[in-house]
């Protein structure tokens, strides 16, 4: 009897992929200008930029194989005479392969979700004695997450007999042969699972 087993872990591209933000652009002008002697004039530009990601793979497996083999239990009794008395049952092989591969997930993410913003500000002729103020505030923020869970059972039974046999009460000049032949089975389970991979593009 043959048993192999083998599990491995990669990172492939998963069915699910989770949307992304769409590049935008974001462009701002600010003048202020030509305001009278002493005026207060204030300017504020924010820009807020974020990406989330979320992506979520669940696999459960089952792999259960069961082979019941039997060559034995052969018998060659009570034979009388000169004559030869042979039994052969022949040989009895099952080969079971189960191979298993689960999906993953990929995503390639710009991490701020759009181009760098383009503030231009212009402040000139204004009054003597004014105030001005701008303020630009620009954020960016990415969430990425990935889980990736996978449930694998492979369960093997394998039972052979070859054994039970019996030649018993024979009588004469004659040859008693009782051959029941080979058991052979191979089991092969492969599983392969998926995987998370997460490239941001710059």
């Amino acid at each position: 009897m043959n048993i192999k087993q083998k599990l491995t872990s990669a990172a492939v591209i998963g069915a699910m992929m989770a949307a992304v933000v769409a590049p935008a652009s974001f462009a701002a002008t600010v003048k202020i200008k030509k305001n009278g002697a002493g005026s207060t004039n204030t300017a504020t530009v924010v820009s807020k930029k974020k990406t989330i990601v979320s992506q979520y793979n669940g696999t459960a497996v089952v792999n259960l194989v069961g082979v019941l083999q039997n060559t034995g239990v052969n018998s060659a009794n009570g034979n009388t005479g000169d004559g030869s008395v042979d039994v052969n049952s022949g040989a009895a092989t099952s080969t079971v392969t189960n191979t298993t591969t689960t999906g993953g997930n990929n995503a390639t993410v710009n991490p701020c979700g759009c181009v760098d913003p383009s503030t231009n500000v212009v402040i000139k002729k204004n009054g003597a004695g004014s105030t001005n103020t701008v303020t630009v505030v620009s954020t960016s923020k990415t969430e990425v997450e990935q889980v990736n869970e996978t449930l694998v059972i492979n369960g093997v039974l394998v039972a052979q007999n070859t054994g039970g046999n019996s030649a018993n009460g024979n009588t004469g000049d004659g040859g008693v042969n009782v051959d029941s032949g080979n058991a052979t089975s191979t089991v092969t389970n492969t599983t392969t699972t998926g995987g998370n991979a997460y490239t941001p593009t710059l």
